[in-house]
């Protein structure tokens, strides 16, 4: 139940910010996105309210998920470290 309660969460929380946003796609990432069956059950979610339909949004899982953090980290180091 709490799985289902959450899902829901997070479509309330997509569908707001697209209809406040307008992006071109939402892009889910961190160690949640991966789990494989999360965006198919927010797409689920999502369908079940009728204005939906009216913003549909791509939601996609970002390329490097649960690394991005560290990729950007990194990133930042190396930026910072080259600029000194």
């Amino acid at each position: 139940m709490a799985r289902c309660s959450l899902t829901a969460r997070f479509a309330v929380a997509v569908f707001n910010v697209v209809v406040t946003v307008d992006p071109q796609a939402v892009l889910i990432g961190g160690s949640v996105s991966c789990e494989p069956a999360l965006i198919p059950m927010i797409e689920d979610e999502l369908n079940k309210n009728e204005n939906w339909k009216d913003f549909k949004t791509d939601i996609k899982r970002c390329r490097y998920s649960a690394n991005a953090g560290l990729i950007g980290a990194y990133y930042a180091w190396t930026t910072e470290a080259v600029a000194r």
